[in-house]
C-alpha cells in the first residue's frame, strides 16, 4: 500500500491547498530523471500490487512546482513503462473533494509519446493541453500540468495510478483511508476448532488527506445467530438494521480488540469494519475490511 511522505521545502500556490508543501524547482520535462535530484517522493508504493504486471507498478510519485507548472514524475519498479494497450499509461488526479469528482477537477495522463490534461467538466474529462510537451515517459514518467488549471477551487486531494482503458487503474498510489480488521492478528481466513480463542481487532490510517473529517464508523458481524453491530455505547448489538459504531472525525486508531471468546458455536462468520465519509448515521458503502472465519 502507498505510504505518504511529507515535503518540507517550498510553498503551496493558491489553488493547491494539499496538505503539504510542494518542493519549488522548474523541471525539464524529457523523461530524465537528474531534475528531481535531492527532492523526496510525496508517495512510494509497494512492489507487486499493479494487476496489469510489470511496466504498470508504481514505486514512487515525486511533485514539484514554479511560478507556471505542476511537475509530477511516476517511477516504476522495472524502470519500464507499458503503452502496449490503448490509453495505458502514468496519470496523475487532482480534486477538490475526497469524496468524488468535481467540476473542473485534473486529469494529467501519459500515453506514450503524448501527455492530455483535462478537467472534469461534470459529465466526462474535457482536453485541456495535448502533446510531448506536458508528458513523456524515458527514464521516468513525468509531466506538467499549468496552474491555471487549479485557480476554480481548492485543491487538497490526489491520487496517481497507471491507467488502463475502460477507466480501470492497474496500480493506484496515494493516500488511502485504510480500515483494518484483523483476526487473530491475521488478514486471511481462519479455520478455528469450538473452544479456541477468536480476537476481534480494529484500527485505522486515515492518511493525511482524510484525518480529521467527518465519518459514519460501521462495525458489523454476520453469524450463525443473526447480524450483530458494534457500538461504542453498548457493544455488540443484534440488529437487522445497520446501527453506527461511531460518528465523528477520523482519526489513526491503534489496534482495539473488539471481541475476544472461545464461545462461538460452529459455523460461518463475516466480520465487517467500514468507514464512509457521509457522516449522517445512515449506512452506506465506504472504505472497508473483512475477515471470515469458520468454527468446527
Amino acid at each position: 500500500m502507498a505510504v505518504l511522505a511529507l515535503l518540507l521545502t517550498g510553498a503551496a500556490r493558491a489553488g493547491l491547498a494539499l496538505p503539504f508543501e510542494v518542493p519549488v524547482r522548474t523541471i525539464v520535462v524529457d523523461g530524465a530523471p537528474d531534475d528531481w535530484s535531492g527532492i523526496a517522493p510525496a508517495f512510494e508504493d509497494g512492489a507487486g500490487d499493479s494487476e496489469c504486471g510489470a511496466g504498470t507498478d508504481i514505486s514512487a510519485l515525486y511533485l514539484a512546482q514554479d511560478a507556471t507548472y505542476l511537475y509530477w514524475r511516476m517511477d516504476t519498479w522495472s524502470g519500464t513503462f507499458d503503452f502496449s494497450l490503448n490509453d495505458e499509461g502514468p496519470s496523475l488526479r487532482l480534486h477538490q473533494s475526497p469524496l468524488g469528482k468535481s467540476v473542473g477537477d485534473v486529469e494529467a495522463r501519459i500515453a506514450g509519446t503524448f501527455t492530455n490534461i483535462g478537467s472534469w467538466d461534470g459529465t466526462g474529462w474535457s482536453l485541456r493541453f495535448s502533446g510531448p510537451e506536458y508528458g513523456l515517459a524515458g527514464q521516468v514518467a513525468e509531466g506538467r500540468i499549468p496552474l491555471s488549471m487549479f485557480d476554480v477551487g481548492e485543491f487538497t486531494y490526489l491520487v496517481s495510478s497507471y491507467f488502463y482503458r475502460d477507466g480501470v487503474d492497474c496500480d493506484v498510489a496515494g493516500s488511502p483511508l485504510l480500515p483494518d480488521l484483523k483476526l487473530n492478528g491475521s488478514d486471511l481466513p481462519l479455520l478455528l476448532k469450538q473452544g479456541e480463542l477468536l480476537d476481534v481487532t480494529v484500527s485505522l490510517d486515515p492518511g493525511i488527506f482524510f484525518d480529521g473529517l467527518p465519518a459514519d464508523w460501521w462495525v458489523a458481524a454476520v453469524s450463525p445467530l443473526g447480524i450483530y453491530w458494534y457500538t461504542l455505547e453498548s457493544g455488540w448489538i443484534p440488529s437487522t438494521e445497520p446501527l453506527r459504531a461511531y460518528g465523528g472525525p477520523l482519526f489513526p486508531l491503534a489496534p482495539l480488540s473488539l471481541l475476544e471468546t472461545r464461545n462461538l458455536p460452529p459455523g460461518e462468520y463475516l466480520f465487517l469494519f467500514s468507514v464512509d465519509l457521509q457522516m449522517n448515521g445512515l449506512w452506506e458503502e465506504g472504505a472497508g475490511d473483512t475477515g471470515f472465519v469458520t468454527v468446527y
